[in-house]
């Protein structure tokens, strides 16, 4: 009968054994972003929306729910001017949607896309956080102005007229709404 030597693991070797699964645990979690969504942001500001998609993407892969990972898909699907898709990944993130900058790209899908009620809501409410920026103006003088709304318009208009940066197309919008005022008074008319 042969004799099997059974060999004896060391208390080094144990350690080893023990040690390196939870060493490469470790490194994997500390080579991680800290941040993914914070990074991301990043990419897209700094115009990156290849390394944007990829970093939103993979961290909606282990937080598929999480609003601020889904406002920046929204965004760079925007950018991409994806606008049906921006909108839908938008709607998904809406119920805390802090960003300015989130809600308007939101409403700029939603204006593309000629949903005006949707994006009129947004607009009213973007008027409130930030007054001061022509193009939300133009757009709610547009929305207004699709969805009938003549004295909205008009009041809009007369804002974005106002706005540094806005005076020629408040103008423009002032003539043009006063114009579909005018045809509507003529048909009215008749």
């Amino acid at each position: 009968m042969t004799e099997v030597k059974v060999r004896r693991r060391t208390p080094l070797t144990i350690a080893l054994v023990v040690a390196l699964p939870i060493l490469i645990v470790v490194a994997f979690v500390l080579s991680r972003p800290s941040d993914p969504a914070k990074e991301a942001r990043q990419a897209l500001d700094n115009g990156d929306l290849d390394q944007a998609s990829q970093l939103v993407d993979a961290a909606l892969i282990e937080l598929p729910n999480a609003p601020e990972l889904l406002a920046i898909k929204g965004r760079v699907l925007a950018e991409r001017e994806d606008w049906l898709a921006a909108a839908a990944v938008f709607h998904l993130a809406k119920s805390s949607m802090d960003l300015p900058e989130d809600q308007r790209v939101w409403a700029t899908a939603l204006v593309r896309l000629e949903r005006w009620d949707g994006a009129l809501e947004i607009l009213t409410r973007l008027t409130e956080m930030t007054s001061s920026d022509p193009s939300v103006w133009n757009d709610l003088t547009v929305c207004r102005l699709r969805l009938g709304d003549l004295d909205g318009a008009l009041e809009s208009a007369r804002r974005l007229a106002r706005l540094s940066g806005g005076e020629l197309r408040g103008h423009l919008q002032l003539a043009h709404t006063r114009e579909e005022r005018d045809e509507l008074l003529q048909a009215a008319e008749e």
